[in-house]
């Protein structure tokens, strides 16, 4: 399992179409609107590809995907760490504080990753 591609371990359970309102890279947040996250708008799922502003992209609701871990990781994400949804914002916490706040979890980290690359992720 050690050699095993991580990033290729996409199980989709659930895909909705999605127009991006803005150049988007694969693995990023999107609202049903292709927005990506904001105060504004709540968290649909994780875009399957890179799109063009107006394109439509596949995004993944339930599954695994790979994430893009810029903008929302500080440090170095470790499995089982949690991507929550907070004031408008993704973030990481350790298990040990999303277990406090549960209604905010949107993912859980299934490998260690750096925080400028992409992590597998359960989507809930």
């Amino acid at each position: 399992m050690d050699n095993m591609d991580k990033s290729v371990q996409h199980i989709n359970v659930l895909s909705l179409p999605v127009t991006v309102q803005q150049d988007t890279v694969k693995g990023t947040w999107v609202d049903v609107m292709g927005l990506t996250i904001s105060a504004n708008a709540l968290p649909l799922g994780v875009t399957e590809h890179d799109a063009n502003a107006g394109e439509m992209v596949a995004v993944t609701v339930m599954g695994t995907a790979s994430v893009n871990m810029v903008g929302i990781a500080n440090t170095a994400v470790l499995r089982g760490d949690a991507i929550c949804y907070e004031t408008g914002a993704m973030t990481i916490k350790p298990s040990s504080e999303a277990v406090a706040v549960p209604n905010t979890v949107r993912g859980i980290m299934l490998y260690d990753a750096a925080a400028t690359g992409h992590a597998e992720v359960l989507l809930r």
